[in-house]
């Protein structure tokens, strides 16, 4: 895990004010997705004062979206959740 510098004063969504932040990237975070295991890396945000932590709120980063290009990648399948498919199927 690698722990950047604290920032300035800035908005926590967890206690919603402005507070002093530390932000962390951390490598590997393991995700199952069915049978199949994916590899990403998180960034995210830790509030000093509330001890909250919440994804990095920029824009280009969805790690989900990460998660799920990986799993396309391993298995060439666009992945889809079972509860999807059960309600596809009715």
């Amino acid at each position: 895990m690698t722990k950047t510098q604290m920032l300035s004063p800035q908005f926590c969504p967890c206690c919603e004010k402005d507070s002093w932040q530390v932000h962390y990237e951390k490598e590997p975070v393991l995700i199952t997705l069915g049978e199949v295991v994916v590899t990403i890396s998180a960034d995210y945000w830790e509030c000093l004062d509330c001890g909250g932590t919440y994804d990095n709120p920029r824009d280009d980063y969805d790690p989900l979206a990460i998660a799920y290009a990986e799993y396309e990648r391993i298995t060439g399948k666009k992945w889809e959740s079972p509860y999807m498919k059960k309600i596809r199927s009715k």
